[in-house]
């Protein structure tokens, strides 16, 4: 059958559409014979010849073109290879050479099956070239070891280098039994530190880094001891290696202030300078480690703490108290203050001593605990400011009181309405009470009372002065006698000796 042929050489259809079209081809053949079979006349056998012709030639049909179907499976080798690279790239079970090695692998896969691709002749083989090429590719990604198996072989790795070389330590005659002990501690302490490494290990090249890092500081440990001299060195490194931990200790102690860190730094510094110089002096090993068993145990004594922080704080807080009661008390016993003086002083001290007690309990160390309990009770203390010396302001008072009584005697003076003989008994009188009111001064004990002497008792002297009758009152009855001559009056006059 021509139309069958015509399918079977059709590059763009595969072979289970060709097959497909080609058994169509043969229904609608099966089904054309049939009505030719059936027709009664020739018009029949002709419309059903034609009608046949027209349904089988229907069937064929064409797939992409072949060059269409070439570019679709290129594609799909692309972006299949993307993929598989990232699989690769993301696989933590390979290491970065092997992942290297695949996608190179998945590259070279790649060219393969679009060469292949490009050389098919027909849709057949550019699926079958695409779908091959897919497969290889895919078989490029080859998971490594499991990451936790990879990690557990690299411990076994460091655990049997740890093994190996302790024993090359034990059978080192150039070693004492103590230096075995230390170098085998710190083979222990190696394992240990790469053990954790490899616990945190996200990958396989990480896994590997720390399992060849590891054997090499493992074997590192193992330091043969040929001369006297290396044994020095270590032990005299192992000397500066505990003073730099026990000044470190010293300068984060918060107990400790800033002088007692210093002090005792340079205690460790001398201890160390003594134990490496016992060393220099050492005839054998054993007298090495001596020496550096005496030295550490001189330098770790150095440290000492001081008294707990908040025990600090509190004594500290309890000397605020204390100096803001005795503070308190010498405002209280000044003789010089008034008594609005001292309660402002008083109120002034709480304050003070809150504030500080506030900053000791902020404290975070020793030297400032100690600082701000310092700086408290300086600014306590300047909360007590004397007044006027009491003499002074004695002295003050009797000047204001020799002032007021010379202002009264003035005032009698030019009263008109008074006689001489008046005048002077009433300056006798103002005179008299200026004295008693300075005898209250002298007998005043504190700031208070000599204000309030002079606050309460200045009227007294004002009271010496009583006008007499009126001047108007007095030209009506009689005639106003000649004046006698003023005396002259002055501050020292109206004083009284003390």
């Amino acid at each position: 059958m021509l139309e069958a042929d015509a399918i079977d050489q059709d590059v763009t259809l595969t072979a289970p559409e060709k097959a497909t079209q080609k058994q169509a081809v043969a229904d609608k053949a099966t089904v054309a014979k049939d009505a030719i079979a059936k027709a009664q006349n020739i018009d029949d056998v002709n419309q059903a010849e034609a009608a046949g012709i027209q349904a089988i030639d229907s069937i064929h049909q064409s797939g992409k073109l072949l060059a269409t179907r070439q570019a679709n499976a290129n594609q799909a080798i692309d972006a299949e290879t993307t993929r598989v690279n990232q699989a690769i790239d993301q696989d933590v079970t390979l290491t970065g050479d092997q992942k290297a090695a695949q996608k190179q692998s998945v590259a070279d896969e790649a060219v393969k099956a679009k060469a292949a691709i490009d050389q098919a002749s027909n849709a057949d083989a550019v699926d079958q070239a695409k779908t091959t090429g897919i497969q290889t590719i895919d078989a490029q990604h080859q998971s490594g070891t499991d990451l936790a198996k990879r990690q557990a072989d690299a411990e076994k790795a460091l655990e049997a280098e740890a093994v190996k070389i302790m024993k090359v330590i034990d059978h080192d005659v150039t070693l004492t039994n103590t230096k075995k002990a230390m170098q085998k501690h710190a083979v222990e302490d190696e394992l240990k530190r790469e053990k954790k490494a490899l616990n945190k290990a996200t990958d396989a090249d990480k896994i590997n880094q720390v399992k060849t890092r590891g054997i090499k500081h493992i074997d590192e440990q193992h330091q043969a001891d040929a001369t006297l001299k290396s044994h020095k060195q270590v032990a005299e490194k192992a000397i500066d290696a505990e003073a730099v931990k026990i000044s470190q200790a010293i300068d984060q102690d918060v107990t400790l202030t800033t002088a007692e860190k210093i002090a005792q730094k340079q205690a460790v510094a001398a201890e160390a300078i003594k134990a490496k110089q016992a060393i220099k002096q050492a005839k054998d090993v054993d007298q090495i480690n001596q020496s550096v068993t005496q030295g550490i145990q001189a330098i770790d004594a150095q440290h000492q703490s001081g008294t707990a922080l908040n025990t600090r704080q509190q004594a500290a807080k309890t000397a605020i108290d204390t100096t803001a009661a005795k503070v308190t008390a010498n405002v209280e016993q000044d003789a010089t203050l008034t008594a609005a003086e001292k309660a402002a002083q008083k109120q002034a001290v709480v304050a003070e001593a809150a504030k500080a007690k506030q900053a000791i309990d902020a404290a975070t160390d020793a030297d400032a605990v100690d600082q701000d309990k310092a700086d408290g009770i300086k600014t306590i203390d300047a909360q007590h400011q004397a007044g006027t010396a009491v003499a002074t302001r004695k002295d003050a008072a009797k000047q204001s009181i020799d002032d007021h009584a010379t202002q009264v005697i003035d005032a009698i003076d030019r009263d008109v309405t008074l006689t001489s003989a008046e005048k002077a008994k009433q300056k006798q009188a103002a005179i008299n009470a200026a004295d008693k009111v300075k005898a209250a001064v002298d007998q005043a004990r504190d700031a208070d009372r000599v204000d309030q002497v002079v606050a309460n008792d200045l009227k007294t002297i004002d009271a010496a002065h009583q006008s007499g009758t009126s001047l108007k009152s007095a030209k009506l009855t009689q005639k106003l006698p000649l004046m006698p001559k003023r005396p002259k009056w002055s501050k020292r006059s109206i004083k009284t000796p003390h």
